[in-house]
């Protein structure tokens, strides 16, 4: 078996950590849901949005893992940055395509991540909630379909 080559080891390891990632994002998911569509008043538009980023970066994470970046995981927040590595190592005939307009949504959605935990850096409404959940919506199941569709 050569160096590049992963040994079963290996993918079990991959499988597992792709597994964690999901349960994290999983995890940022429902606490959206729940905050989102609950009772709570006034609505906490603040921590909605913010972790609409966090399970939008793990779920990314985890495809990145999945697909086996060569040199790990990047250290890094920014989910259009972590969208270019997915398309930089995704083939086309895999079926998996990151769009211009996936870009420009995960520009957006990064500055969630920084900018809402201060005061007076960001205004957020109920539109801007409204949009930053129906994005990690879409991106939590584009990822849970391309890993739907790997493990097939």
């Amino acid at each position: 078996m050569s160096n590049n080559q992963a040994t079963p080891d290996d993918d079990q390891v991959r499988k597992r950590e792709v597994t964690e990632w999901m349960k994290y994002a999983k995890e940022d998911y429902d606490l959206v849901q729940h905050l989102y569509r609950g009772d709570y008043y006034p609505k906490p538009l603040e921590i909605i949005c913010y972790h609409c980023e966090q399970a939008t970066e793990k779920a990314i994470k985890a495809l990145i893992v999945d697909l086996g970046k060569q040199g790990g995981l990047p250290q890094k927040h920014d989910i259009e940055f972590l969208l270019s590595q997915i398309k930089n190592i995704l083939l086309k005939d895999r079926g998996v395509v990151v769009t211009e307009e996936m870009r420009e949504w995960a520009e957006k959605m990064s500055d969630f991540a920084v900018n809402v935990r201060y005061p007076n850096e960001m205004q957020i409404d109920d539109h801007i909630t409204k949009w930053a959940v129906e994005k990690m919506e879409f991106f939590y199941k584009w990822v849970s379909d391309v890993l739907a569709t790997e493990s097939d």
